[in-house]
């Protein structure tokens, strides 16, 4: 801006109007001697060159009079908040349960069928008094095999085809003497009229000799029905224990 105001004091100071006479030319004219009359004198170009001057003061103030600075908003334009989109949680997939493997120790046999899981071990060979094999059960965590309606039938097939020395086999069914009623070792009564008693079984019959107890076998004789025995006989034993269930 103030460059071109320079610019236009240039101009028009180059091409303001001037006189006819050079300095050193200009002759005033001869003042008459009539010293009554007011004499008036004019110098040409003088009222043009003093309005030419009188602008060239104006702009020259004007150009000194400071620019009007120009309001700048520095306000940040605030930015846009990008939305962000979450992120899908993923599904964890789940691991698959392992099954459950039923397992028994060294010399046990798994039984698993409808009627449910065991383990069990059958003993023909070492006969003993009916105490000494459920003490024997006992002590690998066992106890002697209580029948059932379910399981009875293949026991029965299983010591038929597995015969031993031994004529028969303990269960866990026993009678004290004071007592009319049979109890299986886990403190249940058994009916007489359980299906696989054997004819005419319990008959109760046997002598007691002091303080004997009776208890059942699995008769061989009776093709391995059940009837009631002197404790003190020496027959073979199944012993029956939970299975262990390996997740490994």
């Amino acid at each position: 801006m103030k460059i071109l105001t320079l610019l236009g004091l240039f101009v028009v100071l180059t091409t303001s109007p001037t006189t006819n006479c050079t300095p050193g030319q200009f002759k005033p004219p001869p003042i008459p001697y009539n010293f009554n009359v007011p004499v008036v004198i004019s110098y040409p170009g003088f009222g043009s060159d003093f309005g030419y001057l009188a602008l060239s003061l104006i702009v020259f103030v004007i150009m000194l009079l400071p620019l009007p600075t120009p309001t700048i908003n520095r306000t940040p334009t605030p930015r846009p908040t990008p939305t962000l989109s979450p992120r899908p949680t993923p599904t964890p997939t789940p691991r698959p349960t392992p099954t459950p493997i039923p397992r028994c120790p060294s010399q046990y046999t798994l039984y698993s069928t409808n009627c449910g899981q065991f383990c069990y071990r059958y003993e023909s060979e070492a006969c003993a008094h009916w105490d000494e094999a459920r003490i024997a059960c006992r002590n690998e965590g066992a106890d002697l095999w209580v029948p059932e309606v379910c399981s009875y039938p293949f026991f029965q097939e299983h010591v038929r085809k597995n015969k031993g020395t031994c004529l028969g086999i303990w269960i866990g069914v026993f009678r004290v003497q004071s007592l009319v009623n049979y109890m299986t070792v886990q403190g249940d009564r058994l009916e007489d009229n359980f299906q696989f008693w054997g004819k005419d079984e319990p008959d109760r019959s046997m002598p007691f000799e002091g303080n004997e107890d009776a208890c059942v076998e699995m008769s061989r004789p009776l093709d391995y029905l059940m009837r009631d025995q002197i404790c003190l006989n020496r027959f073979g034993f199944i012993c029956k224990r939970s299975v262990s269930l390996d997740i490994s």
